[in-house]
């Protein structure tokens, strides 16, 4: 049963139980490749895990999207920059941040780098309605939201400070560091449909995720995660 909680309450509150997913395959029409490990036993956060993955494969495709191979230098060369393009703009470690963007690997790579700033990603779809992405901003209190045009930035207008992919230059980042953090701190905030009611937040730690995925490595074989299709939104946890 998963526990349902305000997520304000931060990066260090307690779920018992919730459905996860890989971030790194969290976006657009995009197929994981060479996800021929399980994450290290010791990483104990998602980004910790993926970026030890990219250090001894720097070269290996990291995903596709559409045509287009990023492989996980490029990948975490992006993450970087957005991790440190949050803390530049005076974003706390446990913070919540709002990520609202189109479909394509950059959004996956903005996922990543909010986790390697100690931050908890909350998923807007700029597609919903924007009554429901405005409560939604309303009810999480995020700390700030990135956004990749200029409908997501007035969707979010005046619910919290916005920051502009496009003004983010992974060219010059450096790797980033991780921000403390542990199995215990949160990953991301999925609103529920709101289908019986409001929308409800659920939060799911680092360790949820990481024991879905050493789990899923435990179950099929190479060839079976040789690839993984993201079809889903990103706002959708289908596990």
């Amino acid at each position: 049963m998963d526990t349902r909680q305000d997520p304000a309450q931060g990066a260090h509150a307690h779920v018992e139980h919730a459905h996860v997913k890989h971030a790194h395959v969290d976006a657009a029409d995009a197929r994981s490749a060479h996800a021929d490990r399980a994450p290290s036993a010791d990483a104990h956060t998602l980004d910790a895990a993926i970026f030890a993955n990219a250090a001894a494969h720097p070269g290996k495709v990291a995903m596709i999207d559409g045509t287009t191979q990023i492989d996980y230098a490029q990948l975490i060369a992006h993450a970087s920059a957005v991790a440190e393009a949050l803390d530049a703009r005076g974003v706390a470690p446990g913070s919540l941040v709002g990520v609202c963007m189109e479909r394509r690997w950059t959004l996956a790579a903005t996922l990543l780098g909010v986790l390697r700033a100690g931050c908890a990603y909350v998923p807007l779809d700029p597609a919903y309605p924007a009554a429901r992405v405005r409560d939604m901003l309303r009810h999480a209190r995020v700390a700030a939201v990135v956004v990749d045009h200029d409908d997501a930035a007035a969707l979010c207008a005046g619910l919290a400070p916005c920051i502009r992919h496009e003004a983010i230059d992974a060219g010059q980042a450096r790797i980033a560091d991780a921000a403390p953090s542990s199995g215990l701190d949160l990953a991301y905030v999925i609103y529920t449909s709101g289908s019986t009611g409001r929308p409800k937040g659920v939060a799911v730690e680092h360790r949820a995720v990481l024991a879905m995925i050493r789990a899923m490595r435990r179950l099929l074989d190479d060839e079976e995660l040789e690839g993984v299709f993201a079809g889903a939104s990103v706002c959708f946890d289908p596990s």
